[in-house]
């Protein structure tokens, strides 16, 4: 899996605690056109955020939150774990069937939990999910808006 934290205390922790893990990684930054294909051998990507509760703006925040990092890891072909509160992309992930949601009081039970799941299903979805949220199906409708805010300046 990989992973990704943008606190400076929690990405000293994380790096020090995944030199000696088996399972979890965590890559540094690299070149955005190296990043698709360096995760790509991972089995999942991961979006957490258990430190972004801490005040009403930041839960307001993770409500209509989007990443791009969302849309690389399906470029790269990874199912995504992502904690309930990152509403919006959550969506994303539920409606489409990409990846896995997690209460924060799960955490604990994260084995078990991917394995009910059918990975090679989760795969499958994820490439699908790629042709359909490709941008080029959606240019019109960002002509579209780009029109209307041009209109009405």
């Amino acid at each position: 899996m990989f992973v990704y934290q943008s606190s400076h205390k929690v990405y000293r922790d994380m790096v020090n605690l995944y030199k000696s893990e088996k399972y979890f990684h965590f890559e540094r930054p690299m070149p955005f056109d190296k990043i698709t294909q360096e995760i790509s051998k991972y089995d999942f990507g991961s979006m957490i955020d258990l430190t972004g509760y801490t005040t009403p703006q930041s839960r307001e925040y993770l409500k209509i939150a989007t990443s791009y990092r969302l849309f690389t890891y399906l470029e790269a072909g990874l199912p995504i774990i992502i904690n309930d509160g990152i509403e919006y992309m959550k969506k994303i992930v539920e409606e489409n069937k990409v990846g896995i949601v997690v209460k924060d009081e799960e955490f604990d039970d994260l084995h078990n939990i991917i394995k009910s799941y059918d990975y090679e299903e989760l795969k499958k979805n994820v490439f699908k999910a790629r042709e359909k949220l490709l941008i080029d199906n959606y240019v019109k409708d960002v002509d579209k808006f780009f029109e209307t805010v041009i209109q009405t300046a």
